[in-house]
């Protein structure tokens, strides 16, 4: 089993895919870019919103513990994402410099997306997926 330090979920499997990323991977903190908060605060008002985005965590939480000891819970967090190119290009310039790993199986082509969406949903098969995307050939519909 591979062993990461974190698991960043940028395909938007949320909390609940720290549960599937535990059957295939060891981790200590799963951070996701989809939160619930925003959606339950809209649907249910500010506080019951918060409530059950909490007790949502909570479920995330328990449902990511490793089966071999469940009293020491893997940290799932929420995060909230606002794509900036600098940001970006920092975060690729520090991974060219070994400061962190990134993982990805595979990268799908833009005519692919359909298969890749149905392989990051949630579930014990569930993988991250990346589109390559190539300005020249997506303007062209490749």
């Amino acid at each position: 089993m591979r062993r990461f330090d974190v698991v960043l979920d940028c395909a938007g499997l949320g909390g609940a895919g720290a549960g599937a990323a535990r059957l295939s991977a060891s981790f200590g903190v799963y951070v996701t870019l989809t939160s619930p908060l925003l959606r339950r605060a809209d649907a249910l008002g500010l506080a019951p919103g918060a409530a059950a985005a909490a007790a949502d965590l909570l479920r995330e939480n328990l449902s990511a513990a490793a089966p071999a000891a469940p009293a020491c819970l893997p940290r799932v967090r929420w995060a909230f994402f606002a794509p900036r190119a600098d940001d970006i290009e920092l975060l690729r310039q520090l991974a060219e410099q070994g400061k962190f790993g990134v993982s990805v199986e595979r990268a799908w082509g833009w005519r692919e997306g359909a298969a890749a969406y149905e392989r990051r949903r949630p579930g014990p098969r569930a993988r991250e997926a990346a589109a390559r995307l190539q300005p020249a050939l997506a303007a062209q519909g490749t």
